[in-house]
């Protein structure tokens, strides 16, 4: 999120340090205008973790699901919150 946009940034990824990239050397694409804020939120459901969260305790151990809530500059727009399921269940 910059300047109100929600930007897309990417690079070809080659070897280990091209995660080192500046934001600068990137493509740039924006998405979306207006955005005052992103939200994001984690469920968990185990038998250490259930409920939303904030935040990933174990970065490695990926949530059932990922809510996204979008709020614009302009309070007249409101979406419904974006549910993303992740595919992946563990990084390590």
């Amino acid at each position: 999120l910059m300047d109100g946009k929600l930007i897309f940034a990417r690079t070809p990824f080659q070897k280990t340090n091209d995660f080192q990239r500046s934001f600068s050397d990137m493509t740039h694409e924006t998405l979306i205008d207006g955005v005052k804020s992103l939200n994001f939120s984690y469920l968990r459901t185990d038998r250490n973790h259930h409920g939303w969260s904030q935040t990933l305790m174990d970065p490695t151990d990926m949530p059932n699901l990922i809510r996204i809530d979008v709020e614009f500059e302009d309070s007249s727009v409101r979406w419904q919150p974006i549910y993303v399921r992740p595919q992946i269940t563990a990084l390590n």
